[in-house]
């Protein structure tokens, strides 16, 4: 009995030090002390009992059978320990892997950048109100934590879930989907919404992050953007652009070389059919629409299901050089290719074949492929033959240079303004072209206008390779490359100097018009002033008695007022205002006869020749301006010669010539055509080139004082100018002077000569009225004078209205 006893102290003891140790283990839990305890108890009881029946040596009141309930009873607890300690302990664990679990999601909650929310479903399975949101969630969309858990997330995104997003949620615990919320300012923000079920507490509950994707929103936008660009920049580039995917042939060629093919072109000149079978794994993702209008399609379904007839066998050798390119592992391949239209035509092409290279092989994947007409290339490259042509064959001289001002190109137009071959000129700078008569102050400003990348427009003074002088007008400008910056320097250039000589030429004619003006009216002024003084001076003479002092001074007035007279008429003819009568005659035969009188005019020392064409040269002229003309310019030479050593030599010549468009445009109002050449060639002593633009202006002279009046020439340009024709002169100094007039050849019958009728006295005298309307007041009273001698009535008004 007491063996019994104490084998249940023993047992008890030991499930009382097992359950204590267990305390340690669940933290003192309540329950589980209280167990503890309660074992404790009992231990100490079943000590004291066995403590009595050991002293006393009796089992008191104890029965075998309470004795083995109580051994059954501490075998039972302490199996209970034993079976419990580990359950208990793995229990415990559970328990503490999930706080930290909680506390964990509590961090992250609360630490997330992210906006984060945690709420429920309600029964209607919508969202519930937030039950908890982050500081983030605070900050991004304006609300307090506090205003956030009073708002549901259709608050702040304006709609709720649908109800397969419930579905997909309810049945895989998680969606991720976008939304824009709405903060309290109203601002939208777009989000990306993760929403995570769990359960807590037998409850579902849900845990939502939702990032801001404005930056990707636009990220996006752009990328659209951008690829929609790329798409119109694709669409308009007139190059057929294919976008290809060569992965399957890839994948065929790598099953050839693992099937131990080596030399793959040796192989598909021997299975040609395997060419056509490797292009049927091409796979065509996009085509341009130059594409489809190179090849007339109206569609990419049309085109692609037409690839066998665009791509013809001929086209099979280039196919198997593409494939050759993959297979040695290159990224590019160009060839001329042989295409087929939707309509038949055959037209060649372009083909050229790249493949990217990522990361050291070949991404058959976006393979680009295009395709250029070569007949379009052929007609740029005739276009840019025809400017080339054109650059190298105008007038123009066109020289560039490069940033040093070296001379890298001159064309034919520059060989033939310098003389200056090409070789001659490339490599150096422009500079040895220079004459010296240009300022700096010109080239100063040309590099100032082409350092700010401006043009510079003006003119230069320079020397040919013959040394001899000649004047450009340049426009140099800058040449910039497809970067915008300055490459080279260019320049057009124009030979101006025979513009110039027109220009002068032109300014010359325009004063000498001005001149004529003045000249013109100065004479008709003093024309009607000689009128009234010649005559007077000739009645003076006649009622004066011959031999008196009277008549001897009316004599002296008569003659000074017609060498007055004369000189009136000169100015007249150079003024234009002379009074002709034009008729057709043959100018061979008024030289002619004026060669006796014009022999005797230039003296005996001067040796004199005439030389006329036998063609009769038929001029629109009056007789006696012609033969005023050539005694003007005779004299000249005449007078030029005088103080020439012998020989001194004088030579009229007349021939027909052609002036051509070149020449005429030196002369205003003259067109080219047929003229009548009268040339007056002399030694003397020469003309220099300052004076040769001076010596038709009235009064201009180089003769002494009483020599000359100056208006030898001026009357020979005035007769000129009044019957369309020109004169030219040719003179240097100490090597006499050659005057060339150049006068229309007329169309018509030259007009039969009149001999002059013999004069008959006539003597008039009558008794009639005479209506005489002049306004210079000294010229109406002499021919009223005059008129009244004669027996006649006179009444003299002023004017028209007078009368």
């Amino acid at each position: 009995m007491i063996v019994l006893a104490a084998l249940s102290l023993l047992i008890q003891l030991t499930a009382v030090v097992l359950a204590f140790h267990m305390i340690r283990i669940t933290g003192r839990k309540t329950p589980w002390t209280a167990f503890c305890f309660a074992v404790l108890l009992m231990t100490v009881h079943q000590g004291l009992i066995v403590s009595q029946m050991w002293t006393a040596g009796m089992l008191l009141h104890a029965t075998w059978a309470t004795e083995i309930i109580k051994m059954a009873l501490s075998m039972l607890i302490l199996t209970g320990v034993i079976w419990g300690r580990p359950h208990l302990k793995q229990l415990i664990q559970n328990q503490e892997r999930l706080s930290r679990s909680e506390q964990l999601r509590k961090d992250l909650f609360d630490q997330s950048h992210d906006m984060a929310f945690f709420h429920g479903l309600d029964k209607d399975g919508f969202l519930s109100e937030f039950q908890d949101v982050n500081e983030e969630a605070c900050r991004v969309l304006g609300y307090s934590r506090e205003e956030l858990c009073r708002m549901t997330p259709r608050e702040i995104s304006g709609r709720e879930l649908s109800e397969d997003q419930i579905r997909l949620l309810q049945a895989t615990g998680k969606l991720v989907s976008e939304h824009t919320f709405r903060s309290r300012n109203g601002r939208l923000i777009p989000v990306e919404v993760n929403i995570h079920f769990f359960e807590q507490d037998g409850h579902r509950k849900l845990m939502t992050f939702a990032r801001d994707i404005s930056e990707l929103v636009e990220s996006r936008q752009a990328l659209k953007k951008e690829n929609r660009r790329c798409g119109e920049i694709l669409n308009l580039t007139p190059v057929s652009i294919w976008h290809e995917d060569f992965t399957d042939v890839g994948n065929w060629l790598e099953e050839l070389r693992q099937n131990g093919i080596e030399d793959l072109k040796a192989y598909l000149q021997e299975n040609p059919d395997q060419i056509r079978e490797a292009a049927a794994k091409v796979k065509v993702i996009s085509v341009n629409n130059a594409t489809l209008q190179l090849f007339g399609a109206t569609d990419k379904e049309q085109l692609l299901g037409s690839l066998d007839r665009l791509f013809t066998e001929d086209s099979d050798s280039i196919f198997m050089e593409e494939l050759l390119t993959i297979w040695n592992q290159k990224n590019h391949f160009i060839s001329e290719i042989p295409v087929q239209t939707m309509s038949g035509e055959r037209i060649p092409a372009i083909l050229e074949w790249y493949a990217p290279t990522v990361e050291g092989r070949l991404s058959l994947k976006q393979v680009i492929v295009t395709l250029s007409n070569i007949s379009k290339l052929r007609a740029v490259e005739a276009e840019r033959q025809r400017l080339y042509a054109l650059i190298e064959q105008t007038a123009e001289s066109i020289i560039i240079t490069d940033l040093s001002g070296n001379i890298v190109y001159v064309n034919r137009g520059f060989e033939k303004m310098t003389g200056y071959s090409a070789a001659e000129s490339l490599g150096k700078n422009p500079r040895f072209l220079k004459s010296g008569k240009t300022p700096a102050e010109t080239y100063q400003q040309m590099w100032a206008c082409l350092v700010r990348g401006e043009s510079w427009r003006g003119s230069l003074y320079n020397l040919r390779k013959n040394g001899e002088p000649y004047l450009e007008e340049a426009l140099i400008f800058p040449l910039k490359n497809p970067a915008g910056q300055v490459s080279h320097f260019a320049g057009v250039k124009m030979d101006i100097t025979e513009k110039q000589e027109l220009e002068k030429q032109l300014a010359q004619s325009r004063k000498m018009e001005a001149i004529g003006k003045l000249a013109g009216g100065i004479a008709h002024d003093f024309n009607n002033i000689l009128t009234t003084i010649v005559g007077n001076a000739e009645m003076g003479t006649v009622k004066a008695r011959k031999g008196s002092e009277f008549h001897r001074h009316f004599s002296e007035i008569l003659s000074s007022g017609k060498r007055a007279a004369k000189l009136t008429g000169q100015l007249l003819a150079f003024s234009r205002r002379q009074m002709i009568k034009p008729v057709i005659l043959n100018l061979n035969r008024v030289v002619t006869e004026l060669n006796t009188m014009l022999r005797r005019l230039v003296g005996a020392d001067i040796h004199f020749e005439l030389r006329t064409t036998r063609d009769i040269l038929p001029v629109l002229a009056d007789e006696s301006q012609i033969q005023q003309i050539l005694i003007n310019l005779v004299v000249n030479a005449a007078d030029a010669m005088a103080k020439q050593p012998q020989p001194r030599n004088l030579s009229i010549s007349t021939g027909e010539v052609y002036v051509d468009e070149k020449m005429a445009h030196r002369f205003e109002g003259i067109s080219s055509g047929n003229f009548a050449l009268l040339e007056v060639a002399d030694t003397g002593c020469g003309i220099s080139e300052e004076l040769i633009n001076q010596i038709f202006e009235p009064f201009f002279t180089t003769k002494p004082m009483g020599k000359g009046t100056g208006l030898g020439l001026a009357t020979v340009y005035g007769i000129l100018k009044q019957n369309n024709a020109i004169i030219d002169v040719k003179s240097s100094p100490g090597l006499g002077a050659a005057f060339r007039v150049y006068w229309p050849i007329a169309k018509g019958k030259i007009q039969a000569e009149q001999q002059p009728l013999p004069p008959e006295d006539v003597r008039a005298r009558g008794d009639e009225v005479i209506l005489l309307a002049e306004d210079n007041d000294g010229v109406r009273r002499f021919t009223a004078d005059g008129l009244t001698r004669l027996g006649y009535r006179v009444v003299a008004v002023e004017n028209g209205e007078e009368a």
